[in-house]
C-alpha cells in the first residue's frame, strides 16, 4: 500500500474505532439500565434475561478487546469520548496504538455475532422449550448453538487464559469420546449435534443456573462495586487508611487488610482485587519498611479472603445458595463466624510479623476524624443491603438494586449540597451569597457532572462483569457434561470409597481436589465445579450440606494463593517487585491459620450451623485461642520473644488440641498452658530456654 493509500485509510480506520467506542460505551450503559429494570420488574424468565445479558455482554467484551487496553482506560473516564470524538485524527487517538488487523476483525465479527446469536435464541426460546425436545432442532439452531460455544470459549480464553479453556474443551472431548475410555471415565458417548443441543440450546449448559445466577445476583453486586469505585470508594479507602494508620504502631497493615477485605467482598475476584487495592496498599506497606514478599503476601491473603466476608461474600456464595437450595441469608450467617476466624488469623499473623521484624511505626500526628464522616455515602448502601437481605428477606437481586439506587441518590443529593456550600464560600457580599440564580447555576453544573459520572459508573460496573460471562457460560457446559455422562456421581462414589471411613482423609482429598480444580479459575467457576464433583462425597459421610459446600468453597477460593498458579500472588508479587515463588511461600506460611479454618468448622459444625448460643460462643472462643496458637507457631514469635523449634511445636500442638479434641478437661488444660506460655513471654518473668530465645 502506497503512502497516499495509507493516508486515505487512516481516517476511515479511526472513524470506525470511534464509532465502536461510542457503541461500546452506550451498550455498557444500556445493559446496566436493562439489568436494573429487570431487577425491579422481573419482566421475563430469568433464563431469557441471562441469554440477552450474555449476548450483549460478550459484544461489549469483544468490542473492548478490539479497542485495546489504552482506549478502554480512557473510555472509562470519558476522555476518549470527550476529546477523541471532536479531535479528528489527532489528540487522544494518536496516543492509542492500533492492534493487529486480523485480531481486530475477529473481535468486531465476534461482537456482532454475540448480539445476533443472542437475539436468535431469544426469538426462538419458546420453540426450544416446548417443541424442540419432541420435534427436534433445525440445522440453523445447531449452527447457532455451535457459535455460542465458540464465542463463550474464546471469551474465556481471552479473559482467563488457556488453562481453564483447555479444561472446558477436555470436558467436551470427554463427552464425545466416552465409549473408548476405561473404568471410571466410561460412558455411552454423545454425537456432536447431541452435545450442542444439550449444552448450548436447552435451559441447562450455557444457559443453566450458573449463568442465571451470574447475570442476576452476581451482576447486580459487581455493578454496585463498579459504581462505588467511580464515585470515589477507592480514593476514600486510601484516605481513610492514611488516617487509621496513625492510631496503630503496626502502621499501614491493618488499614490495608481492611480495605482489601471490603473491596474483595464486593468484587469476588481475587486477582482483580489485588490489582486495584494492591496498587496503593502494597507500595504503602513497602514505604513502611515491610519486606516486599510480606507486603505481597498480606495483600494476597486479604484480597482473597474478602470473598467469604458477609453480607456480600463475593459472588460464589450466591451460587451456593442456589445449588443447595437455601436462602442467601442462611449462607451469609453460615459464613459469618468462619470469616471472623479467617481475618483474625490473617490480622494476628501480620501483626506478629510486623513486631518480629521491627516494622513498627511512630506517627504522632493527629487523626482527621472528619474523614470518617465522608464515608457515610458508602456505608448507607451496605446497610440497605443488610436490611433487605436480613429484615425483608428479599433476594440478593432486590437488595443490590436498592443499594445502587441509594448510592446514586446520595451522590446526586451531595452534589446539590456541595454546590450550595461552594457558592456561599465563593460569594463576596451578602447579595451574591443569597442569589438564587448563582446557586441554581452551580447546582445545575454539579448535577450535570454527577450525571456524567453516573453514566461512567454504570458503564464501569458492566465492564467489570463482562469478562466473567464467558467462564460462567462455559462452566455450565462442564457441569452439563458431567451430569449427562454420570461422571459426577461416579467420581463422588469413588472418592468416598477411596477415603474409606476416615473423615480426615476425605477432607484432605476434598481439599486437594478443590485446589486443583480451582487453579487458574475465578472463584465462582472453581466453586461450581467442586460443588458438583467433590461436595457430594462429603455429604455422603454425614456432613451437613452447607458445611460441606462451605469447605470446598473455601479451598476453591484459596486456590488463588496456592502454587503453582496462585493468580492473586502473581499479581501481588509483580506490584511488590518481588519474586513469585518466595512470595507464594511466605503467603502460605502467613496464611496457615486461615487455611486451617475449614477443617476447624467441619469438626466443629456449630460454627457454621449455629446451635445454642452458649455452645456456639464456647466453640468460637476455643477456635480463636487455637488460631492465636497457630499464628504464634507459624511466625515463631510472641510479643517480646522468638520461639525455638520446640516452642513452635508446643504452640502448634496446643492449637490442634483446641480445634480437634472435644474433651472439655483436655481443652481447659490446653487453654491454661497457652495462657501461661504467652504471659511468661510477654512479661519476661520465667525463662524457658527450650521454648524461647532472646530476639
Amino acid at each position: 500500500m502506497n503512502t497516499n493509500a495509507i493516508t486515505a485509510y487512516r481516517p476511515t480506520r479511526d472513524s470506525t474505532r470511534k464509532s465502536i467506542a461510542v457503541l461500546t460505551y452506550l451498550l455498557g450503559i444500556g445493559l446496566a439500565i436493562f439489568t436494573l429494570y429487570y431487577a425491579y420488574t422481573r419482566s421475563m424468565m430469568r433464563v431469557k434475561f441471562a441469554n440477552l445479558f450474555l449476548g450483549f455482554g460478550l459484544a461489549i467484551f469483544y468490542f473492548r478487546e478490539y479497542l485495546g487496553p489504552e482506549a478502554n482506560d480512557q473510555l472509562l473516564t470519558g476522555q476518549l469520548l470527550n476529546e477523541g470524538l471532536s479531535s479528528g485524527t489527532s489528540g487522544v487517538w494518536d496516543r492509542i496504538p492500533h492492534g493487529h488487523a486480523l485480531n481486530a476483525a475477529i473481535c468486531v465479527l465476534f461482537g456482532v455475532a454475540s448480539i445476533c446469536s443472542s437475539l436468535y435464541v431469544h426469538a426462538n426460546f419458546d420453540r426450544y422449550i416446548y417443541e424442540s425436545a419432541v420435534a427436534g432442532y433445525q440445522p440453523l439452531d445447531i449452527l447457532i448453538g455451535g457459535l455460542v460455544i465458540v464465542l463463550t470459549l474464546e471469551a474465556t480464553r481471552r479473559a482467563f487464559g488457556a488453562v481453564i479453556t483447555v479444561v472446558i474443551m477436555t470436558a467436551m472431548g470427554y463427552a464425545l469420546a466416552g465409549p473408548v475410555l476405561p473404568g471410571l471415565f466410561y460412558h455411552s458417548g454423545m454425537s456432536v449435534d447431541f452435545l450442542i443441543e444439550n449444552v448450548a440450546l436447552g435451559s441447562s449448559g450455557v444457559y443453566g443456573f450458573i449463568l442465571e445466577v451470574g447475570t442476576t445476583w452476581v451482576a447486580i453486586f459487581i455493578l454496585f462495586a463498579g459504581i462505588a469505585k467511580v464515585y470515589g470508594a477507592m480514593d476514600y479507602m486510601r484516605k481513610l487508611s492514611h488516617e487509621i494508620r496513625k492510631k496503630f504502631r503496626t502502621g499501614f497493615v491493618l488499614p490495608a487488610i481492611s480495605a482489601s477485605m471490603f473491596m474483595g467482598s464486593l468484587t469476588g475476584a481475587s486477582a482483580a482485587n489485588v490489582a486495584t487495592t494492591g496498587s496503593f496498599t502494597i507500595p504503602m506497606m513497602k514505604d513502611q519498611g515491610i519486606d516486599s514478599r510480606y507486603a505481597g503476601a498480606v495483600e494476597s491473603m486479604a484480597s482473597t479472603g474478602g470473598q467469604i466476608l458477609p453480607p456480600v461474600m463475593g459472588t460464589a456464595a450466591f451460587l451456593m445458595a442456589d445449588i443447595i437450595d437455601v436462602s442467601y441469608v442462611d449462607v451469609m450467617f453460615a459464613g459469618l463466624l468462619p470469616a471472623v476466624l479467617f481475618y483474625f488469623a490473617v490480622t494476628l499473623t501480620t501483626v506478629l510479623v510486623v513486631y518480629k521484624y521491627g516494622w513498627i511505626v511512630q506517627d504522632s500526628s493527629s487523626v482527621e476524624w472528619e474523614i470518617l464522616l465522608k464515608g457515610g455515602k458508602y456505608a448507607v448502601p451496605i446497610f440497605v443491603i443488610i436490611y433487605y437481605l436480613v429484615e425483608v428477606r428479599a433476594t440478593p437481586l432486590t437488595a443490590g438494586l436498592w443499594a445502587i439506587v441509594s448510592i446514586i441518590a446520595i451522590e446526586f443529593l451531595l452534589s446539590v449540597i456541595s454546590s450550595r456550600e461552594s457558592t456561599e464560600t465563593e460569594a463576596t457580599d451578602d447579595s451574591a451569597r443569597s442569589s438564587p440564580q448563582s446557586m441554581g447555576k452551580a447546582a445545575v453544573a454539579n448535577v450535570a457532572e454527577t450525571g456524567r459520572k453516573t453514566l461512567d459508573a454504570l458503564n464501569r460496573g458492566i465492564v467489570e462483569m463482562v469478562p466473567l460471562l464467558g467462564v460462567l457460560a462455559t462452566i455450565g457446559i462442564v457441569i452439563e457434561v458431567f451430569n449427562r455422562t454420570g461422571f459426577s456421581q461416579r467420581l463422588s462414589s469413588f472418592l468416598v470409597s477411596f477415603g474409606g471411613e476416615s473423615l480426615l482423609i476425605m477432607l484432605v482429598i476434598a481439599m486437594v481436589a478443590s485446589i486443583l480444580f480451582g487453579l487458574g479459575m475465578p472463584t465462582p467457576a472453581a466453586y461450581t465445579i467442586v460443588a458438583i464433583l467433590v461436595a457430594p462425597a462429603l455429604t455422603a459421610l454425614g456432613i451437613e450440606a452447607i458445611v460441606a459446600h462451605m469447605f470446598v468453597f473455601y479451598f476453591a477460593m484459596l486456590s488463588a494463593i496456592t502454587p503453582p498458579v496462585a493468580l492473586a500472588v502473581v499479581v501481588a508479587s509483580r506490584i511488590a517487585g518481588a519474586r513469585f515463588i518466595p512470595t507464594a511461600i511466605v503467603t502460605l506460611f502467613m496464611g496457615l491459620g486461615a487455611i486451617i479454618v475449614p477443617f476447624v468448622f467441619v469438626y466443629n459444625p456449630e460454627l457454621v450451623v449455629w446451635s445454642t448460643p452458649l455452645a456456639t460462643a464456647m466453640t468460637m472462643g476455643l477456635a480463636l485461642l487455637g488460631i492465636t496458637a497457630v499464628a504464634i507457631a507459624s511466625t515463631g514469635y510472641v510479643v517480646g520473644e522468638t520461639l525455638s523449634v520446640v516452642g513452635r511445636a508446643i504452640f502448634g500442638g496446643l492449637a490442634l488440641v483446641l480445634f480437634f479434641v472435644p474433651e472439655p478437661a483436655v481443652q481447659l488444660i490446653a487453654v491454661a498452658v497457652l495462657v501461661v506460655f504467652a504471659l511468661t513471654a510477654y512479661l519476661n518473668t520465667v525463662r524457658i530456654p527450650l521454648v524461647y530465645h532472646r530476639n
